[in-house]
Parts: C-alpha cells; sequence; structure tokens
C-alpha cells in the first residue's frame, strides 16, 4: 500500500448546494481527484465539524457509509479514514466494517486508525474519553484484534479493555488490508508491530 497523492474531504459544507445534493458533490469531488492522479480519498471519522473549520452543527457525513457509497462511484483510487477514532467503535466490528469497504471498492479499503481525541463527540455520543493513556492502551489491544482479523486470522484476545473469542472475519476480498496509524502529541512506546511490512 502506497499512498502518493491523498484526497481528503474534511467537511461537507457546501454553500450552494442544498443538503439533498450533498452527497452528489462528494461523488463529484471523488471522481474528479481519481482522474486528476489521486491515488487515495480520505474522509474524516467525526460526527460534528471540527473547531477551526467550522461549527459543531456543520454537516459531517457518517465515515464508512460514505466511504461505501464512494466505493460504488469510483473505480481505481483507494479509500480511508484519516483516521478512525479506535473509540468509537468495537475492534472486531470495525474489522469487519473496513472487510466489508474492501469487498465493495474491490480491494481498495485502508484502514486509517488512531486513539481518537475530540472529547466533545464523545461525551455527547455517550463514548468514553478517559486520558491519554487509557485511549492509547485501547489502540494497542484494538490492533491486536483487527490486525489478525484483517488477514484472515481468528483471534482469541483478552485485555483490559477488550475480549474476543475466535472472531471471524469473512468473506474478505484480499489477504490483508493495509493499516496506517495516525496521530499527534506526545509519543508514547508501544509493544504492538504489524506483522510485516505491509500491514
Amino acid at each position: 500500500m502506497t499512498i502518493r497523492l491523498g484526497y481528503q474531504i474534511p467537511n461537507f459544507t457546501y454553500p450552494d448546494t442544498p443538503v439533498e445534493r450533498l452527497f452528489d458533490t462528494v461523488i463529484a469531488q471523488a471522481r474528479e481527484a481519481e482522474a486528476s492522479g489521486f491515488d487515495t480519498v480520505l474522509v474524516m471519522d467525526h460526527f460534528y465539524q471540527l473547531p477551526g473549520i467550522g461549527t459543531p452543527d456543520q454537516p459531517m457525513l457518517e465515515a464508512y457509509t460514505a466511504l461505501a457509497a464512494l466505493a460504488t462511484a469510483t473505480e481505481t483510487i483507494q479509500l480511508s479514514t484519516l483516521v478512525t477514532g479506535n473509540t468509537y467503535r468495537n475492534p472486531p466490528m470495525l474489522a469487519k466494517t473496513v472487510t466489508t469497504l474492501d469487498m465493495v471498492s474491490h480491494g481498495r479499503a485502508i484502514l486509517g486508525i488512531g486513539a481518537g481525541w475530540f472529547e466533545r463527540e464523545h461525551d455527547d455520543f455517550g463514548y468514553e474519553f478517559g486520558t491519554f493513556t487509557d485511549r492509547f492502551e485501547r489502540l494497542e489491544e484494538a490492533l491486536n484484534i483487527i490486525a489478525p482479523m484483517l488477514r484472515g486470522e481468528n483471534p482469541t484476545f483478552a485485555g483490559k479493555w477488550y475480549k474476543v473469542e475466535n472472531a471471524m472475519n469473512n468473506p474478505r476480498y484480499r489477504g490483508q488490508i493495509p493499516i496506517m496509524l495516525g496521530g499527534s502529541g506526545r509519543r508514547r512506546r508501544s509493544g504492538w508491530r504489524p506483522a510485516s511490512p505491509t500491514t
């Protein structure tokens, strides 16, 4: 997996577009990016618009539903979030979601994932935010479940935050799906390592 030139769609606010035509504009952007030589389209995994870009009440589409729809409207461009907030989804469910996106797109999905940071979304939607250490530990545990599932393995894992038993993930389009870790802020050493250079 290589991202040479990614096109991020950071908002869905189009002043001259009525809301019922909003996704048509998103499709047009993705198709134009594909035609112009971009190799990846990325959307944000947020429920509200971010501070510094707009106001919380501005339109924000659910990331994986939008990516699945873009998969049917494009042909070659890779599809990913920049990046999935680990705290928003159960790890095996996220593995299943990304694998389904890979099926729908015929092998064009990338899992972009990070620890999560937007506290207001957590509070408003009822997701536990916790400390930075909590979120980082949860991400590390989640990767011990998600990465094997994306490779077609059936992990059994019991940690502080998550537990799975022989979790299966079928059908799959590819032998494995690339994982892109994203984040900012202070660094912390992690024991998690990808199984091969391509994950």
